[in-house]
């Protein structure tokens, strides 16, 4: 009782005491995130997650999911703020048209809006809600849904520390196509490499190719996706989407850039610093070793508070 009242009378005493408590705190969960991300890890890809010497592209992920921050890229992970930066980089003629961003499902006026949109949550990734016909949908299930997402802080879930302080907010932006084309270009270090290209998108099952800077077709192996046998044809914008690219990911160790082709016009899609968050499914150990060499870490770790 003596020593408790000594450090609540002592100023300086207490307010080292209320600091070793809040390091205690942090270091117990850091170790308890880390662990669980670990079991993660290894439970999806068959292999033990090494932080201390990362070699796989997985691995190196992780690594800097956990040891890597940079405020900026909460900025670019923002679904809403990530449009005034592209505005001020790239320019508003990339921004897919915004029907509305709402703090809440209330301010929501489906009166207004167009037979054709999109929803989507700005602090989470995956999360959408695509209206080809506004009459067709059921608004009091879908609301409830987009009510969650409100209530969600989407790191809790992934360990994506890009999401834990973006303000929830929903948007509507106009639907591009159905089964749109998407073309993810992969940036290591700053550099474009490659493009994935999603197609045939059905029921949450889609194809998955990769081309190379000159558009050739490489094999990448996947468990989890076939590729289009058909092959896709490249985009008209190509030279466009690589030089947006690396103005975008040369801030960047690693960045996906997504964009979309409509009527030979290129509009943004967003960007992805944690593909699938760290946990792609390659067909073996080999090729994930082969993407990781791709990726050089930074030297200097960026304390990452979480």
């Amino acid at each position: 009782m003596q020593i408790k009242n000594v450090i609540k009378n002592n100023e300086l005493v207490f307010n080292c005491y209320k600091r070793m408590l809040i390091f205690s705190k942090y270091i117990q969960f850091k170790y308890f995130y880390i662990s669980t991300v670990k079991r993660n890890f290894k439970k999806h890809l068959g292999y033990e997650l090494n932080l201390e010497n990362p070699q796989t592209f997985n691995e190196k992920l992780h690594w800097l999911k956990i040891n890597y921050k940079d405020d900026l890229m909460t900025k670019y992970a923002d679904k809403y703020y990530v449009r005034q930066l592209v505005k001020e980089k790239l320019g508003p003629e990339y921004l897919i048209e915004l029907y509305g961003v709402y703090n809440s499902v209330d301010e929501i006026d489906l009166e207004v809006l167009p037979s054709e949109f999109v929803f989507k949550p700005t602090h989470s990734s995956g999360r959408v809600i695509i209206s080809k016909n506004k009459e067709d949908i059921n608004w009091k299930k879908s609301f409830k849904e987009m009510n969650r997402w409100l209530r969600d802080n989407y790191f809790y879930q992934s360990g994506e520390w890009v999401y834990k302080n973006i303000q929830p907010k929903i948007i509507c932006e106009k639907l591009l196509e159905e089964n749109i084309i998407d073309y993810k270009v992969y940036c290591f270090n700053g550099e474009p490499l490659f493009t994935q290209v999603i197609s045939n998108r059905k029921n949450g099952k889609f194809n998955v190719n990769y081309y190379d800077l000159d558009w050739q077709a490489i094999e990448i192996r996947r468990k989890d996706h076939d590729e289009n046998k058909s092959g896709i044809n490249k985009p008209i914008n190509y030279e466009h989407m690589l030089k947006n690219s690396k103005l975008i990911a040369s801030n960047f160790p690693f960045a996906r850039m997504d964009f979309y082709e409509v009527d030979n016009k290129l509009f943004f899609g967003e960007v992805t610093f944690f593909p699938a968050n760290g946990l792609i499914n390659f067909s073996d150990l080999d090729e994930d070793r082969k993407w990781g060499s791709y990726l050089t870490l930074p030297v200097e770790k960026h304390f990452n508070k979480l």
